[in-house]
């Protein structure tokens, strides 16, 4: 899906000033079906957060919206339907009894050069 705006952050840029809380629908995907959220700072540090294609959205908040609360941090998550999905229905996945579903996902760091 299209993004634009503060929503764009496929190039490296500041996140000062900017909040969400807000979900990244469609995500694109790489040659081993795996979708990706990094996170970089100045000093050249990098934590990468990668999910299979069973993530089909990406849930990020600055944490900005909470009461009385200064941004400490920014909160990834991979998700396989958006947060309204009981609502909607868009994605959601039911479960008969007995069975189940996965989505793996990992961190990888790279330490400041």
């Amino acid at each position: 899906m299209d993004v634009e705006g503060s929503f764009d952050v496929r190039e490296p840029r500041s996140l000062e000033g900017v909040a969400f809380d807000d979900a990244w629908v469609e995500p694109t995907v790489d040659a081993d079906g795996r979708s990706w959220a990094r996170l970089g700072w100045a000093d050249g540090s990098t934590v990468e957060i990668w999910a299979d294609s069973e993530a089909k959205a990406w849930q990020v908040c600055t944490g900005d919206f909470v009461d009385s609360i200064r941004r400490a941090g920014v909160a990834i998550e991979p998700m396989t339907c958006i947060a309204d999905a009981f609502r909607t229905g868009d994605d959601l996945i039911t479960l008969e009894p007995g069975a189940s579903h996965s989505l793996t996902w990992g961190v990888r760091l790279t330490p400041a050069r």
